[in-house]
């Protein structure tokens, strides 16, 4: 049910929590089944939302950790997409039908 409701971005936000128009488009943004949809950091970055009521130096401060290396001990991205590939391979495994004749 909940991997349908991302499919199809259904996404109910309950009305007793008051999101402004900016909030509501981030999130639904963020949560793009498409991943070539979906906001990138640098999207998140310098979306509205997220730039409302930074603190002062806020951004120069971002750029200043973002510019940094990673830390040996940090995962690389071709990490993550390693584990995501595999990840994959074993649910679909699990989830696919047995072959041949039972």
């Amino acid at each position: 049910m909940m991997l349908e409701r991302m499919e199809q971005e259904k996404y109910p936000l309950p009305s007793s929590v008051l999101l402004s128009t900016d909030c509501t488009d981030f999130i639904r943004r963020l949560l793009k089944p498409n991943p070539k949809q979906r906001l990138t950091l640098e999207g998140v970055l310098q979306h509205p939302w997220f730039l409302k009521k930074l603190p002062p130096h806020a951004q120069e401060m971002n750029d200043y950790y973002f510019n940094l290396p990673m830390p040996d001990e940090h995962q690389r991205p071709e990490q993550i997409r390693q584990l995501l590939q595999r990840a994959r391979r074993e649910n679909a495994m699990q989830v696919a039908p047995p072959l041949g004749p039972q």
